[in-house]
């Protein structure tokens, strides 16, 4: 086989429903340049079957069976096994377009761009609709973007997932960008934000080439609320997100690393408002133990980041998330004098 051009990393467990689709998927590119690297940890059910029929058919699959460790294990497989100059991320209930390949490739190679990501079309199992989750633009005439403070906007899925995005392989293995094993929660973003603040550009596709299967009940929402991860794990994951900012690195300019410090702020604010709704569906018991193992450091991100811009998005988020504003602004109207008829 002629050496690929794109490593294609899918970490397998138990989705022997939707694992042929996703697998079609990759065999319909366009491009055919590519090495597929299928990790089965562990599966019970026929997903390693499948994975060794698609195999036998095509020498490009690259079937791995191993015990289950986890994805984070699963994926830093991949990325160790992987020698193309690009790498991407497929979840193993999802797929992608036919001309997903060639999109990313062509972006990629037509710009000085580090990471190229697309929009995610969302589909719901429960429901027929889809909707599509865009990356964040600073302009809507520009693809691309050099890596500032805004790109770190955590607004949409898009944002955070390690899926939907093409890599240089380089930047990840040379400055040894891995996913942190023992992290149940947001590992996406833990590792996609890190890898972010290695990059000078990034480019935008806005076409919807990556599909999500949205909801499913093995998904992070359904394993906290219905009591299938550990307390600790949880703990563990928001403190992570919660410090951010400690993954920027430290041979950048002084403004630049003020500047992507800050950037980071706005991902873990994000990961702070999803662990809230989370913790609020949690038991009394619960709710109690990790609020009280976890505290978010904003001083942290004030003394380090852009003041004014962090004490801004503190500020901002404070409001969403407590009303501050809008009581105070309340206060301010029930305290002044009633109007002269």
């Amino acid at each position: 086989m002629p050496h690929p051009l794109v490593n294609i990393v899918i970490p397998v467990f138990n989705t022997e429903s939707h694992l042929s689709s996703c697998l079609d998927s990759i065999l319909a590119q366009t491009v055919n340049e590519w090495e597929c690297i299928c990790i089965d940890d562990g599966s019970s059910d026929r997903s390693g079957s499948i994975l060794d029929e698609y195999a036998a058919r095509d020498s490009r699959f690259n079937v791995i069976h191993q015990q289950n460790q986890g994805v984070s294990a699963a994926r830093n497989l991949g990325i160790n096994m992987s020698g193309a100059p690009y790498l991407m991320f497929v979840d193993s209930d999802d797929w992608l377009n036919d001309d997903a390949l060639s999109q990313f490739l062509q972006a990629m190679q037509n710009s000085s761009s580090d990471v190229v990501m697309c929009s995610i079309c969302m589909h719901r199992m429960t429901r027929e609709d889809t909707s599509v989750e865009m990356p964040y633009q600073p302009c809507k005439d520009v693809q691309e973007y050099t890596v500032t403070n805004e790109s770190f906007s955590g607004s949409a899925l898009v944002d955070v997932s390690s899926c939907a995005k093409l890599f240089k392989t380089e930047i990840i293995k040379l400055n040894q960008i891995h996913f942190i094993r023992d992290l149940k929660v947001s590992e996406d973003m833990e590792f996609a934000t890190r890898l972010l603040c290695h990059c000078n550009r990034t480019s935008i596709i806005r076409n919807a080439l990556y599909h999500y299967r949205v909801g499913h009940e093995s998904s992070i929402m359904n394993n906290i609320t219905h009591g299938r991860m550990k307390t600790s794990d949880f703990i563990n994951s928001i403190n992570t997100i919660y410090h951010l900012d400690l993954c920027v690195p430290s041979g950048l300019g002084k403004k630049e690393r003020r500047e992507r410090i800050t950037g980071t702020l706005r991902r873990a604010l994000a990961g702070k408002a999803f662990y809230r709704q989370v913790i609020l569906q949690l038991d009394g018991a619960t709710r109690q133990t990790i609020l009280q193992k976890t505290s978010f450091p904003y001083l942290s991100y004030l003394s380090k980041g852009k003041k004014m811009v962090s004490l801004r998005l503190i500020f901002q988020h404070l409001r969403l998330q407590f009303g501050f504003g809008t009581k105070l602004r309340s206060f301010l109207n029930r305290s002044k004098p009633a109007a002269q008829i």
